[in-house]
Parts: C-alpha cells; structure tokens; sequence
C-alpha cells in the first residue's frame, strides 16, 4: 500500500460504528484520491484485506461497498481485462456470503454494465447466482440487481448464455418464483420474452414457465397516486399479457386458462381476459387457436347475451371480430374443415335459430355477433348474409308483423346493409353481392317507413336507402330508384312529408321524381305532417353526404337546388330552423366532394350579394361558408382562384357601403373566413394572396385589385372607422400565412399595424387581433439581421412610449400591450433576443404608471396561451421564460417599497400561472402557492375579480393533479373561498368556480377532509340561494358531495 496515512481514512469509512457523516466525508476523500491516480485497484485491494476476510458482516459488507463505490466511479481507475477477470471470481466467490449480497450484486453490476467483461465469465456469473444465491429471500432492491443481471447477460452477452441451454430457464424460474413487487414483476415479464425468443431449450421447461407467468393473471394492483414515476398498472398489464403471448407452445395451456378465468363474475378480470386473448391471436399466431375456436365461440356469445356491461360486451365484440380476421387470412380458410367454416356454421346455425324464434333484445344482440363477424371477413360476409338476409325479408311479409318487431328487424338489416357496404363485390362471381337478389325489396321496405305515421324507423331507413344507393360504386339500384332515393332524403332535411306506397303495396321504384313533385303533401293516403324531428333532420343531412361521395353529379342536379330554394331570405325570421338545416346539409356536402364544396359555396355567395341588407342572413351565409373552408382537401389547385375571389369579393361588398349592422356583420365574421382561406392555400397561393391583400390594404390600390374606384387606406387615421377596422382582415391573413412563405414588404407592414395600434379610434378587441397577429407574422419571419434589427428598434420604441407621460394613458397601454405581444412572438421561437425582451418587458411593471403596469400584468395571461398561428415553437419556453421571471417578479413582490403594486405583481404572477404546463408547476409548488393565497385574499374592491378567478381555476388544477400536497393547505384555502361564494362583489363566474374547488376537494381522503366538513357545510349554505341558477346548481353539487364524504368509498380509501 505504501502510504500508510491513507489507512485512516479506509478504516474510518470501514467501521461501522462511525456516524454516516463520517463516513461519507471518508468516502468523498478516497474517491478523490482515486480520480486523481493517488490509490490504485491494487494498493485498495491490500489495505482492505483484514476487513474484506472479517468476521463481522457489518466491516466486511462496508469493506466490499468501498471496493464497489470505487469501481462505480466515473472517471476513476482504468482496469485490464485480466482484473475484471480477477474482480469477477471475487464477487462471484462472494455470492454465497450472505451478509455482502446487496453489496456484491451491485458490484457484479457494475463490472458487467461500465466495463469490458471478459469473455467465459458470463455464465460463471449467472450459474453463481442460481447456485449461491436464494433470490426470494433478498430484499426487494436486491432481487431487482439479480433480473438486471440477468437481463444484461440475456441482452448483450447471449451467445455464451445461449450456452446453457435450459439450465439458465432453470434457474430464471428458480429465481422468479414467489416474485410479488410490481417493480420486479415489470423485469421478470420481460425475461420471459427474451428467454422464449433467444433460448430454444425453453421448450424443456415450457409448463413451467408458463405455470411461473401465468399466476399473475389477472393482475390486482392499485396505482400510487401523485407518484409520476411509480409502477403503472398498465404497464404490468402489458408486460404479463406480452409474456404469456410470446409463443406458440404457451396456446395448449393459456387459451383453455383464459378461457376458464373468463367464467368469474369480476369484470375488470373478463376485461383482461379479452386484452390477453387478443395479445395472444397476435403473438401465437391464429392457426393456435383453430383447435380452440369452439369454445371461444361459446365463451363470446355467453359474454355478449348475458351481459349487460358495456365495458364486456365491447372487447367480447372486438375480441370475435379478430379472431375472424385471423381465421380468414389462413390459406385453407375456404375449405369446408377450417377454422373460418367451423366458426361460420356456428354463428350461421345460432343466427338462424334467433331469427326464427324471434326476440328483439336476443335476435338484436345475435344479429349484432353476425354483422361483426360478416365485418371482419368478405368470405364471412358472403356467407352469412346469403343465409340471413332471405330470413330476415321473409319475416317482413308476415301479416299482421307487431310494430316492435319490424322495428327491430329493420334494424338488423340496416346492419346487413352497412356491412356488404363496406365491400366492393366481383359480379358475376362467386363474390356476388348478397343483396342483389333482394335489392328491390330492400329499397321497398326502407322508403315504406319513410311515409308511416310515426318517427320510428324513419333514421335507419334513411341511413338503409344512403347505403344502397353509394354500394357497387352507385351502380346497385337504378338510375330512377337514385333519383327517388335521393329526393326523399332531401325533402326531410327540411321536415317536408313524403308521398306513400301504393296501397296495393306496388314497388316505390314505379314512383318517378315528377310524382313526388306532384303529389307533395297533398296526398289522400298520406295525411301526417312531419314535425321538425332533429334525430330524423340529422340522419337526412348525413344520409346525403354518404350518397353525395358516390353520385355527386345527382346531387348536384337534384338536392342542392332543392336545398338552395329552402334557404329562402324571407324566411330568415319566419323558420330560422328549416333555414339551418338546409345550410347545414349543404355544408356538409361541400366537404363530400371537391365539385360539390365549389357549386355549393358559388351558390351561396350569389345569394349573399342580393341580401347585404339582412342581417340575419348575412350572419348565416357567412358562417356557413367560413366553415365550409376547414373541411375541403388542402391545396386543390382548381379551387384556389375561387378561394381567393371569395375573400376578395367580400372586401368589395365591404367597401360598397352596406348598412352599418351588416358591416359589423362582415367585419365579425370575415376575418374567420379569410384566415380559413389562407390555411387551405398552398404557400405560392398565399404568396399571391398576401402580395393582392397587400396592394390593398398598404398601398390602397383598389383598382387593380378589386376593379373598384374606391378611396382606401385603413392605415390612415383620417380613413372612416370601418376602414380602419378592416384591417382585421389583412392582420388575419398574415397570421395565417404559412411560415416558408416571403411577405412583400415586411417592415412596412410590421410599423403599419403597430401604428393601427397605437392610434385611436379602434376598440379593444379588434387591437387585441391585431397584436396577435403581428407577433404570429413576426413569429414566423425568416432570419434576417436587418429586419430583425428593425424589429429591435420598434420593440425600443413601444417601451420607450410606455414611459413617456407626455402620451396618453390610453396610447402608452396601447404600447404596452405591444410590448408584451412582441416578447411573446421572440420567445416562442426561442429567439436569442427573447431574453432581452422578455426582461425589458418585466420593467415596466414598477416603472410605468400604475394605471398602465395594472393593464400591462392583466396582459400577461397570452404570454403562455397556445396559439395556433404561432408556427416557429419551442417546447421548452413555457419552462424557460417561466424560471427567468418568477424569482424577479416574487422578489419585486416582497419588497416594502412596492406595497402599492402589489396587486400589480400578484396578477401578472397569476396570469403566467394560468398557462404554465402542470409539471412546472408542481415543480414550484412550495412558491406558488403563498402568491395564490395572496390573490385570493385580495379584496375584490382592491383587484379585479379575474385575478381571483384565475387564482380559484389554478386551486381547482391543483386539487385534481396533486391533492395530497394541497390538503396540508385546507386550512389556509377554506375560510377565503368560502367568503368567495357568497360575496357580493365577485362575478358570478368567479363564485361558480370557487364552489368548483369545493367540490374537488371531496376526491381527497376521508382523513384529511373530515375535520372540515361542518364548517364548510354551514358556509356553503348561502351559496343556495344565489341569484344565478348555475352558481346554485354547483353549489348544490358541492354541498351534497361534501355532506356524503362519510359513505363514500373513494375518500374512504
């Protein structure tokens, strides 16, 4: 050893007896002796011989431990191979030492996961620890190094454990047995995987293997809550069902297992039986389970019928629909002994025994099993609806058939239907469409309960004629059933009846168009006046879509000028309701078909050029048509043109002087329009677009642009208000502009609507607009040092303005908004400037008046809001920009001199609260909460309400992502906000959301809201009789929920 000065330090680390103060300061000056090639491997060895060969467990655990922490060093000794050699039949020796386990397990993890380990050593080691080692009987961290062992050795070294062949099964099952902590369990399930992939001889020990895995299933277990990185119950889930499907050789012994589980009356355990069975179709394989299909069909229809569950029913349906799938891919799944077969004939021969013996509830849920498995397999769908669909036609030319059972067999086949839907037939072939025969009957009975006397069936026959009409491309029924079909629908998107059948029952397809036209509701047969029902309206409005995408040139010939005469201008105030339906249907069609979406938006702009002055219409065409945009395909070059004329039609009708209701209509509205239009833009269009806009609204060119002699500059503060109120539009479009595109002057535009801004005349919201989009426009600038140095100057500029008191208080928050928007658009995109701007930004709130710092914090709440026009984002600057000024806006907060802005610093606190992720917050936690009691104390006299409002939502968060943590806190919080509740003062929104609070509380334990539950009951009394009925509604709820915490079983817990 030769320094014998050291040997202290060794020993004062060694003994036991010392305190862990000592110790430690021991350990950190033999590890800097290490690092600094003061004491080598050697040397350490020599000095530890007496205490690694004690009699004392304790001195030679600490010994080993010292030896252990040297290697784990990062940066320290540089060890050969021949010493690993050396440490690794040292540890491994060490192994049958009961009292150094902990400390040689780790060291063995050591030298496998930091060092080159030598080759031949790695069975050694694993052949130690199932000779020497009684895993069970180890602590739980120390069980866990054994399965990280083992998992390293089977991951990175498995030629040579491939070696062992099933001695390493062997032992793994020795060492997994009796394995209870979910941490482990999670490693365990993953070995298990990698043995059956990388060690054939898994096959010796298959039952038992199997037997080790499956004793965990189903797994009961209860998450920790408030715990990010506590054991998920998923993931034990995942891990035991990827465990037991990984093979094929578990199938004799896990299906027959699974199935019998599915026999208990728990619910969360059918539930895992259908998770696992399906992980298992995957894993084996489905040929595993064609000796099996029998019992499984059983299980499932036993699941399906006699339970009421939804969560049951569901995965049994999905779990059915796979296992068809499966069976259908197999190569011999068309002879009459495979798997498909044996499964068909049974839900074949089921089917049919329910079909004849009807009942609605049973017959439903069975014809459900057949449209499921007819779903998952043409061949199925074939077959099945060969045999049921005549059954089913046959039961409706029963005479005298009850009501409820026609209902329910329409049902089923509206289910027939839907399915051969989903499938493009060979005629001709084999593959036939099974309707075909009965498609004339079909289509008969669907339009026969569009004209009876009452609602039901009217939706299914609706959806029924849609389907028939779009199958076989279109081509099933006729082109004069299309047309009847088509007609009929789109008579009931306004509520109008329809003819009736012959009486004698003759086929509807002898009803031509020019008869429905003619007979109306003048009808001798037919004396029932449809009501507007919504359910039958929506099922129409859907109904056309689905024909629409199939026929859209009959649509467009037929339904959308039937549906154009609905909207009627007149009838604006009259039926407002019949109105919107037939907008809503030709919405919805626009966003079928690109034809469509072209005619129907032309159609409606024409009607809106002849009725600039009805507002109530104006209203209605314009939404319409901005939603419209969302829906058509992105960037169709043939509608493009048409999308721009749109917009600049609009500014045209703008500028033709139209009465004042229906300018603030426009103005409302197009801003919406013209920021969809844009998005749907290709760049170059947007390019084109932008470069018109610009012409316009910068230069005022109205002649080139929109072929008008018109006096235009909105920039001006001469123009007339509702030119200068334009500018939303242009603000909307830049904001949308994609962020690839080059605008044409940019720093005209930037210093045009900063001085929109900043001049009177605008009102609050549409400055608002504006600020947002600029700093989306600014966001989204390509770098450049000269436009970015412009920038600078005007960010200078703004601030420079808040300050100035020879400026109006008006003109200087008007800056200091700009301020704020433009720090925002620099630190989103993490800009290198954003610092600067962010911390100049944050000096205005003790250096400007106080009137404009109040505005100023009261704009803080965008700092963190989401917006979707902001395209250059990074992830972090919530956290980022969050870290730089919460100390300095605490720090400012608590300092004597600026009692008076206090308010000040506590909004704008509250408003970055307001948007920050949870994860931060939760971080800050011990800080924020002192600023949200200081909020919410706060007279609403002294502050506005908004900040207590925001303060009461950050409570409510905080009470659902970490109650543990804010019920330490109830003492603190109940008092305030229960003078919130009722104070006369507060917003009904803010009374609202304080009993909001009051009712997440009760989802803390029974313990510790107990103590609280008479005063909060007496102080929430008032709250009952509150002058707002949603205030009282909530109140009621929270009251209720907080009188029964001491019968329910979740607070119990």
């Amino acid at each position: 050893f030769g320094m014998p000065k050291r040997l202290p330090i060794i020993k004062t680390f060694v003994n036991p007896e010392n305190d862990p103060t000592t110790q430690e300061q021991a350990l950190q000056a033999i590890l800097v002796l290490v690092k600094s090639d003061q004491l080598s491997l050697e040397n350490l060895v020599g000095a530890l011989g007496e205490e690694l060969t004690s009699t004392d467990d304790m001195i030679r655990s600490r010994a080993t431990l010292l030896l252990v922490n040297c290697l784990q060093l990062e940066g320290g000794w540089k060890i050969t191979g021949e010493q690993v050699t050396y440490l690794t039949y040292f540890f491994t020796e060490r192994l049958a030492d009961y009292g150094c386990h902990h400390e040689v397990l780790l060291g063995l993890h050591v030298l496998l996961t930091q060092y080159s380990f030598p080759s031949g050593a790695e069975q050694r080691v694993a052949r130690s620890i199932f000779t020497d080692v009684h895993v069970q009987t180890l602590s739980q961290p120390n069980r866990k190094l054994v399965f990280e062992i083992l998992s390293f050795l089977l991951r990175n070294h498995l030629p040579e454990i491939q070696q062992m062949k099933s001695d390493f099964v062997f032992g793994f099952i020795q060492c997994m047995d009796g394995e209870k902590d979910p941490r482990n369990l999670i490693l365990c399930f993953q070995l298990v995987q990698g043995i059956v992939r990388s060690i054939p001889a898994y096959v010796d020990y298959v039952t038992d293997l199997f037997d080790i895995t499956s004793c965990y299933f189903p797994i009961t277990f209860t998450e920790r809550p408030n715990d990010p990185g506590a054991v998920k119950k998923k993931d034990l889930v995942n891990g035991l069902n990827g465990a037991l499907s990984c093979t094929p050789a578990f199938a004799p012994y896990c299906i027959p297992f699974l199935l019998e589980k599915l026999q208990t009356t728990i619910i969360s355990t059918k539930v895992g039986v259908m998770e696992a069975l399906q992980e298992c179709i995957k894993g084996y394989g489905i040929k595993s389970f064609v000796p099996f299909v029998t019992d499984i069909w059983s299980a499932l229809r036993t699941e399906i019928t006699n339970s009421v569950v939804t969560d049951i029913i569901e995965p049994s349906f999905t779990t059915l629909s796979l296992v068809t799938k499966s069976l259908d891919e197999l190569p011999d799944s068309a002879s009459e002994d495979s798997g498909l077969s044996v499964l068909l004939n049974l839900c074949i021969n089921q089917g049919v025994h329910q079909l004849n013996n009807f009942d609605s509830k049973f017959s439903l849920l069975i014809s459900r099993i057949l449209h499921t498995v007819s779903a998952a397999s043409e061949n199925a769908c074939k077959r099945i609806m060969s045999v049921v669909v005549p059954i089913v036609m046959a039961q409706f030319d029963e005479p005298e058939i009850e009501q409820g059972k026609r209902h329910a067999l329409l049902k089923i086949l509206l289910g027939n239907v839907k399915v051969c839907s989903q499938y493009t037939f060979n005629v001709g072939s084999k593959q036939e469409n099974p309707l075909i025969p009965f498609k004339d009957h079909i289509f008969h009975l669907f339009a026969s309960f569009l004209v009876e006397n009452t609602r039901d069936g009217k939706p299914e026959s609706i959806f029924g004629l849609a389907l028939l009409g779009s199958m076989e491309s279109g081509s099933l029924l006729s082109a004069e059933q299309n047309e009847v079909l088509v007609l009929s629908i789109a008579r009931l998107v306004k509520g109008t009846p329809l003819p009736p059948v012959d009486a004698e029952g003759e086929n509807v397809t002898t009803v031509t168009p020019m008869e429905i036209e003619e007979k109306g509701t003048e009808s001798a047969d037919y004396n029932y006046k449809l009501q507007a029902d919504r359910q039958i309206v929506e099922a129409a409005q859907e109904g056309l879509v689905i024909f629409g995408k199939a026929h859209p040139d009959l649509v467009f010939s037929l339904v959308i000028p039937k549906l154009l005469e609905n909207v009627d201008p007149k009838e604006c105030a009259a039926d407002p309701v019949s109105v919107t339906d037939s907008l809503k249907a030709l919405r919805m069609l626009s966003q079928s078909s690109s034809g469509l979406f072209k005619s129907i938006v032309l159609s409606l702009m024409g009607l809106l050029y002849g009725n600039v002055s009805n507002i109530k219409f104006l209203e209605l065409i314009l939404d319409v048509v901005s939603e419209c945009m969302p829906g058509v395909p992105s960037q169709i070059n043939g509608e493009t043109e048409m999308m721009i004329t749109i917009v600049l039609d609009l500014l045209t009708l703008m500028l033709n002087k139209p009465p004042a209701e229906s300018q603030k209509i426009f103005l409302s509205r197009v801003p919406v329009l013209a920021a969809h239009v844009t998005e749907k833009l290709a760049p170059n269009k947007q390019t084109e677009l932008l470069k018109k806009l610009s012409d316009l609204f910068v230069h005022g060119d109205t002649q080139s642009v929109l072929n008008i002699s018109v006096v235009f500059k909105p920039f001006y503060v001469s123009s007339p208000l509702d030119h200068r109120a334009m500018t939303r539009i242009f603000a909307s479009v830049i904001a949308s502009i994609d962020k690839t595109v080059d605008p044409p002057e940019p720093t005209k535009i930037i210093q045009l609507l900063i001085q929109c801004v900043v001049t009177q005349g605008l009102d609050l919201e549409s400055k608002t607009f504006i600020c947002q989009s600029l700093s989306a426009f600014i966001n989204k600038l390509k770098e450049e040092e000269s436009l970015f140095k412009f920038i600078y100057e005007e960010f200078n500029e703004c601030l420079n303005s808040s300050l100035n008191p020879s400026l109006s208080i008006e003109a200087r928050k008007n800056y200091s908004h700009l301020v704020v928007w433009l720090s925002k658009a620099f630190a989103v995109r993490n800009h290198k400037l954003a610092p600067e701007f962010w911390a100049k930004m944050n000096t205005l709130l003790y250096e400007a008046d106080i009137e404009v710092s109040q505005s100023m914090a009261n704009s803080y709440n965008v700092l963190f809001r989401d917006h979707k026009s902001f395209q250059n984002k990074n992830p972090l600057f919530k956290q980022k920009f969050f870290v730089l000024s919460f100390p300095t806006l605490l720090a400012d907060f608590k300092k004597p001199t600026t009692t008076n802005r206090g308010c000040i610093y506590i909004t704008a606190i509250a408003n970055l609260l307001a948007g920050l992720p949870t994860t931060v917050f939760v971080l800050e936690l011990p800080k924020i909460l002192p600023v949200l009691f200081e909020a919410l104390k706060m007279q609403v006299k002294e502050g506005p309400s908004e900040i207590q409002l925001v303060s009461v939502q950050t409570l409510i968060m905080l009470f659902r992502e970490v109650p543990i943590v804010m019920g330490e806190h109830l003492h603190s919080i109940i008092p305030v906000l229960l003078q919130l509740t009722c104070h006369t003062g507060a917003s009904a929104e803010l009374r609202e959301a304080s009993l909001e609070c009051f009712d997440a509380m009760t989802k803390l334990p029974y313990s510790t809201i107990q103590r609280f539950k008479q005063t909060t009951l007496r102080g929430l009394k008032p709250a009952l009789s509150d002058k707002k009925r949603k205030v009282r509604k909530v109140a009621v709820r929270a009251r209720n929920n907080w009188y029964t915490i001491d019968f329910n079983p979740k607070t119990r817990a």
